[in-house]
């Protein structure tokens, strides 16, 4: 789990080591999703990168950070902590309201389905390409 230190840190895309890594794992991603019209909706092939690009982000500062994170092998899975074998859900949202609708309808998306397997969902806003720690949830 993250540490109270750790959740005290902002962060910004800068902050990541392997920004190559970052920028293919994201264009392959939003490729996926740009050419699935039930998830790619109404944005155009830039927004869905730059959503793809703002999670990613997330996710690899985690990997990148604490020694026990590392990207999770399963499909439709963000992290896994080696130590413990629990799935985490990573998101980052442009709200600073840890209660808010969208964090709240993800939640019950996640523990709703019988595809996600994740324990946690660890949740960063992300401002002005600012990420900073709001919460954890368990899923289960």
């Amino acid at each position: 789990m993250l540490t109270k230190e750790f959740k005290d840190k902002i962060f910004t895309s800068y902050s990541i080591k392997n920004i190559r890594g970052l920028y293919e794992r994201a264009s392959i991603e939003a490729m996926q999703i740009y050419g699935n019209p039930e998830r790619r909706r109404d944005r155009t092939p830039e927004q869905v990168l730059k959503n793809v690009l703002q999670g990613l982000t997330l996710e690899f500062l985690l990997v990148e950070n604490i020694d026990n994170y590392e990207f999770a092998p399963n499909k439709y899975h963000d992290i896994i902590d080696k130590n413990t074998g629990d799935l985490i859900e990573v998101k980052a949202y442009n709200t600073k309201d840890p209660n808010s609708y969208l964090i709240k309808t993800e939640v019950n998306r996640l523990k709703a389905s019988n595809w996600n397997h994740s324990k946690y969902m660890i949740v960063y806003s992300c401002q002005d390409e600012l990420y900073t720690y709001l919460t954890t949830i368990n899923l289960k």
